[in-house]
């Protein structure tokens, strides 16, 4: 088991979908969503961005009558050949919610998302909310 994946605190599901980043003040970059949590997702993208830099993550869900938009502010926290990590640090409330069910259509483990979701205050551990 991969030592990164214990100290992640929500599990990752599998989402394959267009993204649009925005990090810094640089334009956007074009990628796909590759997995993604409650905190945050990785993007599979051949562009780099620098670290510590903030940035938008717009997310355009399909499949309905209409079209769904959750958008993030989030952080870089990784940027390699592989693509970019993001951590969100704000959303919308409609947002929270477009993306909690994100998470839960493709988790592996629908019951661990779930009580992952329950266990949240927004987009942190309740548990880790505690130490502020």
């Amino acid at each position: 088991m991969d030592a990164n994946a214990n100290r992640r605190e929500f599990s990752r599901s599998p989402v394959h979908i267009e993204v649009r980043l925005t990090a810094g003040t640089g334009n956007p970059i074009l990628g796909t969503l590759r997995d993604i949590s409650i905190k945050g997702v990785f993007l599979a993208t051949d562009t780099l961005a620098p670290i510590g830099s903030t940035c938008q993550v717009l997310l355009l869900l399909e499949g309905g009558a209409e079209s769904i938009r959750a958008e993030a502010q989030g952080k870089v926290v990784r940027s390699d050949a592989a693509g970019i990590a993001i951590e969100f640090t704000e959303t919308d409330p409609d947002s929270l919610a477009h993306l909690h069910k994100l998470v839960l259509y493709n988790a592996p483990d629908t019951d661990k998302a779930e009580q992952e979701i329950a266990d949240s205050v927004g987009l942190h551990r309740q548990e880790s909310l505690e130490d502020f």
